[in-house]
């Protein structure tokens, strides 16, 4: 089981990513810069937002999650001088190591099971030893090869022991967000091609051939009405999960997962029904101020990722930035479409973990440790009666 995900932005606010390291500080400036384009689309006239808040007590939250997933501790990263966790992009490599590419810090790091530091590697600079754009995925292959994304493009391939870069190639992708691996020589990218403008459709889903050091096929477009064409390119977020020979993807502004062969090949799609989610359905009305237009693009919720669990069933994550409230949430259903369990207001779940006989998920705690101290659990929980 293989995880990615990214952040769809135009060319604006990649250079916005230079200057802001805060995950929630940028994304609060792509809305900004997305409900201009909104705005933008629906023309003179003016459309009207439609949205109706959701909500959930925390009761009931508490005991959505309690039924789903059972506490299993907490996982604390080791940190010193030259080690802090800002916003790590997580994935499992080999004997239980935990792998970071901490996109804020630049830096690539692997942790053993119990968080203990076994390496780290990079900084932000221009030096030998250094990364000069921000970190999007690590991945280990089966030889130990550690193979590392960044924002602009480019893949790097390193020791197991992260001591040195032994091959480096650069991609037509720029945003490139993230990637995972389907085998020892294929990863599945997602990133924005450069010979794309911005504002046109663009595949956002792409095969990487590690023997020949090319993309071999671009697919999935983001499937939205033309009305959010823009917003699409600014507002989106992309996310695919691979489960023996099938991906599944979905996009931050529909309300469906997307079903490829691992040729690229559409074969089917499945509906989220969501309950507590709220998304675009008209664009922005004309002629209100900035202000009013990130007010109301604070109240539509995003699909960030998506977790593809053994027994076929996945789990949805989404999120909503009503500044300063900052809100996630998790919906979980089978590959036909029915709910198991749907909740607001719950902590950010960082990874999943499938190498085990019960998948493993890691939360973010709450407060400053949150990126440093994670909650475990299991799914599902042991008293669970699906």
């Amino acid at each position: 089981m293989h995880l990615l995900h990214g952040v769809v932005l135009d060319v604006k606010t990649i250079k916005m990513m230079t200057l802001y390291s805060n995950s929630s500080i940028l994304f609060r400036h792509t809305i900004v810069s997305a409900g201009i384009l909104v705005g933008i689309a629906c023309g003179i006239g003016g459309c009207k937002s439609t949205y109706v808040p959701p909500v959930q007590s925390t009761a009931k939250r508490d005991s959505l999650l309690a039924r789903s997933f059972s506490s299993n501790g907490q996982l604390q990263l080791q940190e010193d001088s030259d080690v802090t966790n800002v916003n790590p992009h997580v994935r499992f490599g080999s004997q239980d190591n935990i792998l970071v590419a901490d996109f804020a810090e630049f830096q690539l790091r692997v942790y053993d099971a119990v968080g203990h530091l076994l390496h780290h590697y990079g900084s932000k600079g221009r030096e030998a030893g250094q990364f000069s754009v921000p970190l999007t995925s690590v991945l280990q292959l089966s030889s130990g090869t550690m193979v590392v994304t960044d924002f602009g493009g480019t893949i790097f391939q390193l020791d197991s022991g992260l001591s040195a870069v032994m091959r480096k190639t650069e991609t037509d992708l720029l945003p490139l967000y993230s990637a995972t691996i389907m085998n020892d020589s294929t990863l599945l990218l997602i990133g924005r091609p450069r010979s794309v403008r911005s504002g046109e459709p663009a595949p956002l889903l792409h095969l990487f051939d590690l023997k020949s050091n090319r993309i071999t096929r671009s697919f999935f477009t983001a499937p939205v009405q033309p009305f959010l064409a823009p917003a699409a390119v600014s507002l989106g977020i992309t996310s695919a999960a691979i489960h023996a020979d099938t991906i599944a993807t979905v996009f931050a502004l529909t309300d469906t997962i997307f079903l490829f062969n691992t040729s690229g090949a559409a074969i089917g799609r499945v509906p989220i029904p969501f309950r507590l989610f709220s998304y675009i359905k008209h664009p922005a009305p004309s002629g209100e101020t900035v202000a009013d237009r990130e007010r109301w693009l604070r109240e539509i919720s995003l699909i960030t990722d998506i977790f593809w669990l053994r027994d076929g069933s996945f789990i949805i994550q989404f999120y909503r930035d009503d500044e300063p409230r900052k809100e996630n949430g998790l919906l979980i259903m089978d590959r036909l479409g029915r709910v198991r369990m749907e909740a607001l207001d719950t902590p950010r779940l960082i990874a999943m973990d499938e190498e085990r006989t019960q998948s493993r998920f890691f939360f973010a705690s709450s407060g400053r440790e949150g990126m440093r101290v994670w909650n475990m659990a299991t799914y599902p929980a042991m008293d669970s009666s699906h």
